[in-house]
């Protein structure tokens, strides 16, 4: 009879153990979600860092959004713009030794680049890779019964794959972070996708929150800046979040108490159109069949303001309607990693503060 313990793949000590995360290369520093990242690096009091903040050549320089006021003076930052559509692994590999932790904050096309970081990575002895995850993925079921995933969702699916299965990974040469979290609520560019990020000034008779499903459903969702806090944290806590999928949330509500508040603290009238079943299935099965003022701002036709397209937007507020776009109650990580609930940055924080109103 075979000895069961031949089918256990041994693992060796990891090449972390024991040592601090000291320097960081991150990868779409200037990026939304890059730049929250880097502030988090430079604010962060636990430790300093000396951070590589890696951006495409002719692009704003990371420096230009960061508030240093309470930045730790002993964080180093070192911009470093490359093409990664045109720097070969081992030029990677050359900028990347000496580094023991890599970020990604990069988005779209840019994504593609992931799997050669990857391979730089490990041919440069970086000790962990943070995959660009940072959402929420979800299996949406067609007419037919058939499951269908977003190209988007997929996209980084299948990076997160290439990075948790690597044989690096078992050979424990290196190790990954994957962060979830809720859906993004103060991204000030989606004026769709987060109407109440704009000032009360700039709307003319009321807001209006645009719903696919049930209104009063409870959905997950995140800020920001508790993001870029947690994946900090998750930093200088090596050894407590390697090789683990992590998942960080805000605030749980639903889009009738944001109506809400949003009305309490700009004294503005909220108005919520609602879309059903019907409709989104509709519009998944054919984006251009979605109301013009969705459309509109929709990257479908390189024209509009968003940076999604119409078709992941209802797929995502679905799920939000349907109650499903939340994280089960075990795979939350905030309190075990030391963020404090009464501390995050919730919706009613969100409009205190943002206001004027904050006491």
């Amino acid at each position: 009879m075979a000895d069961a313990s031949s089918n256990i793949i041994p693992l060796t000590e990891s090449p972390e153990s024991g040592h601090k995360f000291d320097t960081v290369a991150l990868f779409g520093s200037n990026g939304q979600i890059g730049s929250f990242i880097l502030q988090s690096l430079v604010d962060c009091r636990q430790q300093s860092f000396k951070v590589l903040a890696f951006t495409q050549p002719d692009t704003p320089s990371p420096r230009e959004a960061l508030n240093l006021s309470k930045s730790n003076k002993d964080t180093t930052i070192e911009v470093k713009p490359v093409d990664l559509m045109q720097i070969s692994q081992s030029e990677l590999a050359d900028q990347l030794k000496g580094v023991d932790v890599i970020v990604s904050a990069l988005n779209g096309k840019a994504l593609e680049s992931q799997k050669l970081i990857l391979e730089a990575a490990v041919d440069a002895g970086v000790k962990r890779i943070y995959p660009s995850e940072y959402g929420m993925h979800h299996v949406y079921t067609q007419n037919d019964g058939s499951g269908w995933v977003h190209p988007l969702w997929n996209m980084k699916a299948n990076a997160n794959e290439d990075m948790i299965k690597h044989p690096a990974v078992f050979d424990s040469k290196i190790s990954y972070t994957l962060i979830g979290c809720g859906d993004y609520y103060n991204q000030d560019r989606e004026p769709i996708w987060c109407p109440w990020t704009q000032s009360p000034s700039d709307v003319k008779d009321n807001y209006i929150l645009h719903v696919a499903g049930d209104q009063d459903a409870t959905a997950d969702f995140t800020h920001l800046a508790d993001f870029a806090e947690f994946l900090v944290v998750t930093l200088c806590k090596p050894e407590a979040s390697r090789n683990r999928s992590i998942n960080v949330v805000s605030d749980s509500i639903s889009h009738s108490q944001i109506a809400k508040l949003l009305e309490k603290y700009t004294g503005k009238q909220v108005k919520i159109e609602k879309y059903n079943y019907d409709d989104q299935r509709k519009i998944l099965s054919d984006p251009k069949s979605a109301p013009k003022e969705l459309r509109d701002k929709s990257r479908e036709d390189g024209e509009g303001q968003s940076a999604f397209p119409v078709d992941f937007w209802f797929l995502v507020k679905g799920m939000q309607g349907a109650g499903k776009f939340r994280w089960p109650i075990g795979e939350r990580h905030e309190t075990e990693f030391g963020l404090d609930a009464k501390n995050m940055r919730n919706f009613d924080w969100y409009f205190r503060t943002r206001n004027g109103k904050d006491s």
